[in-house]
């Protein structure tokens, strides 16, 4: 399935069920209340594994691209574009996350994370780290240098 099906998809289903946002607004008379008002629909952002996809709404005066379609959606036609963000999904930056954590350590010991809870202890096989395309050369045009995987004499899990 493309990423254009799936961003419509998305969006479809928000305009079904009513969810396409809302923001706060203010009232300018003496006694400003704040107040909800919602929004037309924008788009969607599907965050994936390995990478992130963003689909949205073109405004009607702009032309379609070879990202984009146009797409009917409950009696509306929709200009839709939509771009895929390879690496940056949940599994790939936890991956790039815990990598850089080995950087420089003694991995004898266990390596302390300063965004994980305190107190928390896991243990993550550097196989599950080290084998992510983004982590290594692979991944180098989108996320910078490749993070090297520290020298051990067989494979072990960390502790984070």
């Amino acid at each position: 399935m493309s990423t254009l099906s799936d961003g419509l998809r998305v969006i479809k289903a928000m305009i079904a069920t009513d969810k396409c946002g809302t923001v706060l607004t203010y009232s300018q008379s003496e006694n400003a209340q704040s107040r909800f008002s919602p929004l037309p629909m924008l788009g969607a952002l599907n965050l994936d594994d390995a990478s992130t996809q963003l689909t949205f709404v073109l405004p009607a005066q702009e032309a379609l691209t070879k990202s984009g379609m146009k797409a009917m959606a409950f009696g509306h036609s929709y200009n839709l574009y939509s771009h895929s963000h390879l690496c940056y999904g949940v599994a790939t930056i936890r991956a790039r996350y815990l990598a850089r954590l080995t950087e420089g350590s003694d991995l004898r010991k266990p390596v302390a994370s300063p965004c994980h809870q305190s107190g928390l202890s896991m243990e993550v096989a550097s196989d599950d780290v080290f084998q992510a395309p983004c982590v290594t050369s692979a991944g180098e045009d989108v996320m910078g240098p490749s993070i090297a995987k520290p020298s051990v004499r067989k494979p072990t899990n960390r502790s984070y």
